[in-house]
């Protein structure tokens, strides 16, 4: 008995002591767009020496989910976990590509209509994605963007996330974009090696 409340009191100083430091927080918990740039560098490293020369990754991030048959998209948007380790990108429907020879990384946001202004507030230009998530590049996503970049990145190979879950057997897809066909594509190595640096 006497553990057990020694317990529940040391469990209430901190659950007090987490709420005063919380308080003290505005707005979401700002993780340094370092610690994704540290975690690519880490990607790269692990895959120098497994993956062939010319081997570029390309992730896809989360896309929100529209409530039912409407066009509200009011639903909480959580980004894909594989995409956020790597990028740290808050906004959906992006897509990612890093250079494993070099370790340059570049962003593709979607390109936005104009609409989008009047309801949910200014539109970022390219620049602004590239100082607040830290990569080497940031190109709007049209139609060839991303093949075109790959192609001056110098790829020869592909390396796309498709990640099983063993419990749920649920599937998370590799990346598809417009010219992907054009590549060689792998879809084994890199989720074992991802899923183990994400463990550390």
């Amino acid at each position: 008995m006497f553990l057990r409340i020694r317990v529940l009191s040391s469990l209430h100083i901190l659950t007090n002591l987490i709420k005063m430091s919380m308080s003290k927080v505005e707005g979401p918990f700002v993780v340094n767009p370092t610690l994704f740039a540290e975690n690519r560098l880490r990607l790269v490293t692990a895959l120098r020496g497994k993956a062939k020369t010319g081997s570029v990754i390309v992730l896809k991030g989360g896309v929100e989910q529209n409530r039912y048959n409407t066009d509200a998209m009011d639903l909480p948007f959580r980004q894909e976990s594989y995409f956020f380790w790597t990028f740290g990108v808050h906004e959906s429907e992006f897509y990612g590509a890093i250079d494993v020879d070099s370790g340059k990384s570049v962003l593709f946001p979607p390109r936005l209509h104009p609409d989008y202004a009047i309801w949910d507030g200014k539109i970022h230009p390219e620049s602004w994605f590239k100082d607040v998530y830290q990569v080497d590049e940031v190109h709007f996503n049209d139609p060839n963007t991303i093949n075109e970049t790959l192609r001056n990145l110098g790829a020869r190979q592909l390396l796309l996330l498709r990640a099983e879950n063993t419990d749920s057997g649920n599937v998370l897809e590799p990346a598809d974009f417009k010219g992907k066909s054009e590549f060689p594509c792998d879809t084994e190595m890199l989720y074992p090696i991802m899923g183990n640096l994400r463990g550390l």
